[in-house]
């Protein structure tokens, strides 16, 4: 019949989709079956790459392992055989690796003695204050007579200097006797002592008979600054720059040098180099002496008639 007919058409219409379907479905199956089958092959080949790569690495290791095994063999053989008396120097070693040896260039005998060089210079430059505060640095009797400017500063000198060589000589004899000071060199230490406080001496004759008084204080500003910046009793490195600077422009940091050297022994090239640089002060402090008798002989209205009278 006619409704039977249409029915088995619209079956067999879906029957026909539905094969249709699976068709495309399967070939897309198929196509995901040949992509996994290329990429398995890929990895096959990166397998069997791997595993090649491991059996020469393996190959490595056995062979290094047999040159170390080797190796360890000939090492061991090297190792000494002490005995008792090795292993005790050896244990003592490896429980005390670090030993320091201090070795003291030109020691002295007494920490007084390492300080004589920086209390030498000082006491001479404090008696050399003393010695212009008692004595005339210009005589004014020599001032009003015809002598020529350095006669007169000479004569104003030569009793400081009386004063400064008896300083010197009592003090090394104080040293020498009450304290115990020794000297490689005595002869030369005497010698430079003496150097050093005619040195001292002319500077502070130069600095009153220029500035009167005020000469005196200008000499204790001096002193301040060299018990900074002589190196008496730490190294002039240490110190600030300034002191640094002003170091060898002052004549005690020479005056410290040189005894330093004569006292606990060392180069005598550096003791003739102070006592060459004391000389170029002591010629400087003589010129500024004369200069300032030179000075001192011109007279004004204001030395007529001073100011203030008492």
């Amino acid at each position: 019949s006619t409704p039977a007919l249409r029915s088995g058409i619209v079956s067999a219409s879906d029957g026909a989709d539905r094969l249709a379907t699976g068709a495309a479905t399967l070939s897309s199956g198929a196509a995901e079956v040949a992509g996994g089958a290329s990429t398995l092959a890929d990895g096959s080949g990166q397998a069997y790459d791997g595993a090649t790569a491991l059996e020469d690495g393996l190959g490595t290791l056995a062979g290094g392992s047999q040159d170390l095994a080797r190796q360890l063999e000939q090492g061991a053989g090297e190792v000494p055989d002490h005995d008792d008396a090795a292993r005790s120097v050896l244990s003592g070693v490896g429980a005390s690796p670090v030993s320091i040896e201090r070795t003291h260039t030109n020691a002295v005998d007494a920490y007084g003695e390492g300080m004589a060089p920086y209390f030498i210079p000082l006491a001479l430059w404090v008696g050399g204050i003393v010695t212009y505060t008692v004595l005339r640095a210009v005589s004014p009797r020599a001032l009003a007579s015809t002598a020529a400017s350095w006669r007169v500063s000479a004569a104003g000198y030569l009793q400081g200097a009386l004063f400064a060589v008896l300083q010197a000589l009592v003090l090394l004899g104080i040293l020498v006797a009450g304290v115990g000071l020794t000297s490689p060199h005595p002869v030369a230490l005497v010698a430079f002592t003496i150097l050093t406080a005619l040195v001292f001496t002319a500077i502070h004759q130069a600095l009153v008979a220029l500035l009167g008084g005020v000469g005196r204080l200008v000499a204790l500003v001096l002193l301040m600054l060299q018990l900074t910046s002589a190196g008496g009793t730490y190294p002039v490195a240490t110190a600030p720059g300034f002191f640094q600077f002003l170091s060898p422009l002052l004549p005690m940091t020479h005056a410290v040098e040189g005894l330093r050297h004569l006292i606990a022994g060392g180069d005598l090239g550096v003791v003739w180099i102070a006592a060459a640089q004391l000389l170029v002060f002591f010629v400087l402090a003589a010129a500024l002496s004369v200069h300032a008798t030179h000075r001192n002989r011109s007279w004004s209205l204001e030395k007529l008639h001073p100011s203030l009278a008492i």
